[in-house]
């Protein structure tokens, strides 16, 4: 590390959510020294936080969320002045912070911001033993959880701030706080989420230190990047360089120009990968903010060769400001926490985040399933179609369809209608009988009714009446009368009661006299002496 004027060495982190994405949540995260032990920021910090959310990233730009930072005074003192400013840019109440401050030999403690909206902050420990000989500050653990989110998608940060300095003492004790580091989350088990971020003091991937955050286990570190080497002062390395961003700085920063990568973001190997459940890191979103490369080594971040920042209207501040309110710069990766829920596919439900779903995705369980199985046309073997689900289809079943019109296809056959004609259709379409077949000869039953011949009645077709015999067909469903009682085809049963009596006479007799309709019995029109006469000779010929 190079010589500070006036100040030690210091370290900050900003974790930033940043959206919504689906149910999943995605987190920006920025690691930045604010040098800000000694009492309050430097002016501007609050443009550059600002700047920090307006960068847009793979298509992502919005305010930051989470700020961890290093080398502060106290959480009540240089904190809660981020707190403040964060608070002035997006509304009152947004931001809060951690309380727990760590042990310290100099350059101050760590503590937190974030945003309320998007994220609780569950728990602080503070990691290690601060001494002279050991680690200089002590590491502080932070528990974070997404606002409504189950606890499966807890994940933790560790911030810290190591040795300074490229002895082999220093590289020592920088090896004395990764061990700690690494016992503290190895003891969390498998699979949990973890960013370790903060100014590391690295010179080289050979440090001591880094290679203890390499070694297999559980909580196993892993540089987003890949870019492992001797990053002091190597020309390879000027896009990852984060100190020291001025070449001739004011009073309290370190100079010499941009040549060291000491700040950092390393995650668990759950990270690196696609979980079920919880963080996971957005390949190609690490990046060193304000610095693309296009500046010297040994040079100045706000360089007139500097093609950084190209999106924001205020580039040019933001990169002079870059250089007076700290003499780090500030590391940004953007992450998702993966949130699972129920996914339907069809009836059938997973349990998965919503970026591995690719169906329907909704927050919950898939017990009880709140996937509804489609329904569709389920086609009869008669050509009739219901609404159904496939597995209540007893027939063919046609996805997604409906049966307006019917989509549905069946044999066409006779249909029967009840004046004994003959139609093909389906058998779903006849609303009278069906037999099937052919119309041709006819199948169909034909309508029948009483047939007169003479006084005799039988009950026929109007077809079969007409043509033997050349009987009166009196129409269909008509019928001849009770046996003994004969009415239909024996008119002189005047009363229609009991067959012909002596009693159908004296009724007739009596129309006859009132002039009633029913006593023109030869249906000429009028009632005359003649209709007693044609009813005499009916009357005494009786009904067969």
């Amino acid at each position: 590390m190079k010589t500070r004027i006036g100040a030690a060495l210091a370290a900050a982190m900003v974790f930033a959510c940043v959206s919504w994405c689906g149910a999943d949540v995605v987190l920006r995260c920025v690691s930045y020294n604010i040098t800000g032990a000694g009492g309050s920021p430097r002016a501007g910090l609050d443009t550059i936080l600002q700047a920090i959310g307006n960068e847009s990233v793979a298509g992502r730009s919005l305010p930051v969320d989470l700020v961890a930072i290093q080398e502060v005074g106290s959480q009540t003192t240089t904190t809660q002045d981020v707190v403040v400013m964060l608070n002035a840019i997006y509304g009152p109440g947004v931001y809060a912070r951690g309380a727990l401050n760590g042990a310290t030999t100099g350059a101050g403690t760590q503590g937190v911001v974030f945003n309320t909206q998007k994220l609780q902050l569950i728990g602080e420990l503070a990691v290690g033993t601060a001494g002279t000989s050991s680690q200089p500050r002590q590491t502080l653990r932070h528990r974070f959880r997404t606002v409504g989110a189950p606890a499966s998608s807890d994940f933790y940060v560790y911030n810290g701030h190591w040795k300074a300095s490229d002895d082999s003492t220093s590289e020592g004790r920088r090896r004395i706080e990764a061990m700690a580091i690494r016992a503290d989350a190895d003891a969390l088990g498998a699979n949990v989420g973890i960013i370790y971020v903060g100014d590391f003091n690295l010179y080289r991937s050979t440090d001591q230190a880094f290679q203890h955050m390499l070694t297999p286990g559980f909580a196993q570190a892993f540089d987003p990047i890949g870019r492992a080497g001797a990053w002091h002062d190597n020309a390879s390395f000027i896009d990852i360089a984060t100190q020291a961003p001025a070449v001739s700085p004011g009073s309290g920063l370190t100079g010499g120009g941009l040549d060291d990568r000491f700040d950092w973001h390393m995650v668990s190997g759950v990270v690196m990968t696609t979980p079920a459940a919880g963080l996971s890191y957005l390949a190609g979103s690490y990046h060193t903010f304000g610095n693309n490369g296009s500046v010297p080594i040994n040079g100045n971040i706000n360089d007139g060769s500097s093609t950084a920042l190209p999106g924001l209207p205020n580039r040019v501040t933001v990169l002079n400001l870059l250089t007076t309110v700290t003499d780090h710069l500030p590391v940004v990766a953007d992450y998702v926490v993966l949130i699972q829920g129920a996914c339907c596919n069809g009836p059938a439900c997973t349990f998965v985040s919503d970026q591995a779903c690719a169906g329907a995705w909704s927050s919950g369980s898939c017990s009880p399933s709140p996937c509804a199985e489609a329904t569709g046309a389920c086609c009869a073997a008669t050509g009739c179609c219901t609404a159904s689900t496939q597995a209540a289809c007893a027939g063919s079943w046609i996805s997604g369809a409906g049966c307006a019109p019917n989509p549905c296809s069946a044999p066409p056959g006779a249909c029967c209608a009840a004046d004994g004609s003959c139609a093909m259709t389906t058998q779903c379409a006849c609303a009278q009988i069906w037999t099937g077949g052919s119309c041709t000869p006819n199948p169909c039953p034909q309508p029948t009714g009483a047939c007169c011949r003479g006084t005799a009645c039988t009950i026929e077709s109007s077809a079969a009446c007409a043509g033997s015999g050349a009987g009166s067909f009196r129409g269909v469903g008509t019928a001849c009368g009770t046996p003994g009682n004969p009415t239909t085809c024996c008119r002189a049963n005047f009363n229609g009661q009991s067959g012909i009596s002596v009693q159908d006479l004296f009724d007739f007799l009596a129309a006859y006299f009132a002039n009633a309709t029913g006593a023109d019995f030869n249906q000429s029109g009028l009632v005359s002496v003649q209709d007693i006469f044609d009813f005499l000779a009916a009357y005494f010929a009786g009904c067969s």
